[in-house]
């Protein structure tokens, strides 16, 4: 909860044009508030890998194993018809399938998991992870809403990797700020420019 006020509501009074800090020292020029990622806002398409690995249900293990190592990916997403109706893992292939006793031939219905969870495309990345946390999973097949066809797939590790990209964005601003902290010349415009209105609280 406190990462995510911090993403979604630290730049909620931003003001519209140029907004300046208190010390008068533009932000535009290290990095404007309109690109600073939110979970609250951004897509999850935005994150997520467009048109990904795909098999169908009576696709050989031995096929999708191969899929995996071509393609370097932990997981193959099962369409039928376009829409997700399973996903298979690394972990499904040791623990349903070799362990099972099972050999290379075996369709992908036999050891996957059905029904997987899924989230739409015009979600956010916070309604996705929120999907992830509540179910316990690390990947999410993403969805077209209207025709449920498969359309991306977001992981565990793409949400950790846009988390950290938008931590460092905003150690930058705030270094930035701490950097001019006390500096006489830029509190000396301060008082014009609020005047506008454009001054970030």
């Amino acid at each position: 909860q406190l990462a995510n006020g911090l993403l979604a509501g630290s730049w909620r009074s931003a003001r519209r044009r140029h907004p300046v800090n208190q010390f008068g020292e533009g932000l535009s020029p290290l990095v404007g508030t309109e690109d600073l990622w939110s979970a609250e806002r951004m897509s999850i398409i935005d994150i997520a890998t467009v048109n990904p690995i795909t098999c169908g249900p009576d696709t050989p293990a031995a096929q999708v194993g191969r899929l995996m190592s071509e393609h370097d990916i932990g997981a193959v997403i099962v369409v039928d018809d376009g829409c997700p109706v399973g996903i298979v893992t690394d972990r499904d292939f040791a623990v349903r399938l070799a362990a099972a006793g099972r050999d290379a031939e075996t369709p992908v219905d036999q050891f996957m998991s059905h029904d997987p969870v899924t989230v739409a495309s015009d979600k956010t990345v916070l309604d996705a992870a929120h999907q992830l946390a509540a179910r316990g999973c690390r990947r999410l097949p993403v969805i077209d809403p209207t025709s449920g066809r498969l359309v991306g797939i977001v992981t565990l590790d793409d949400l950790l990797l846009n988390a950290t990209e938008t931590v460092d964005q905003i150690t930058r601003v705030l270094s930035h700020e701490r950097h001019h902290d006390g500096d006489p010349g830029a509190r000396e415009e301060v008082a014009a420019r609020t005047d506008e209105g454009d001054v970030l609280h």
